[in-house]
């Protein structure tokens, strides 16, 4: 099954078609740039408070409750952290880890094509890279840069 998960994005590209469209077919022009900007504690609050603690444990063992339970004595932490991050530009290597777990879709159960694999990364990699993603999405959608016929992971 691992192998089977390890080589579809490759077998995916090949079948790729070689399209001409360069991505400024695909997004307005602009004359501003995007820097990340740092991370106050009261975002880092306000994105634990929106945790699910249902959620399941990443590698770390720290689980959404424990998170949001201890909120006011590890945000200020955190917050150093994402921004000596942010500073360095460099993303933590502890949070990039993942436990890969296959869920099965439907049909046989003995063939790999019928389960997708699932990521469960860190909660504490999740809370920074939606507040990463939080600026992302502003500045494209503030300067308009996203193209009318992109839907998909947009706000409404």
């Amino acid at each position: 099954m691992n192998k089977y998960f390890n080589d579809i994005g490759t077998v995916l590209a090949d079948n790729l078609s070689n399209g001409h469209n360069s991505f400024e077919a695909y997004v307005n022009p602009t004359e501003t740039t995007f820097e990340i900007q740092n991370i106050s504690v009261v975002e880092v609050k306000s994105e634990i408070s929106r945790i699910k603690t249902s959620k399941a444990t990443g590698h770390d063992r720290i689980s959404p409750k424990l998170l949001k339970d201890s909120v006011e004595v590890v945000a200020e932490s955190l917050t150093n952290i994402f921004n000596k991050s942010i500073e360095k530009g460099v993303f933590p290597d502890d949070l990039k880890i993942a436990c890969i777990s296959p869920i099965h879709k439907g049909d046989s159960k003995l063939e790999c094509c019928n389960y997708r694999p699932i990521s469960i990364i860190s909660v504490v990699a999740k809370v920074f890279e939606k507040l990463i993603s939080r600026q992302l999405n502003g500045y494209l959608e503030s300067n308009h840069l996203l193209s009318d016929s992109q839907a998909g992971f947009r706000k409404k």
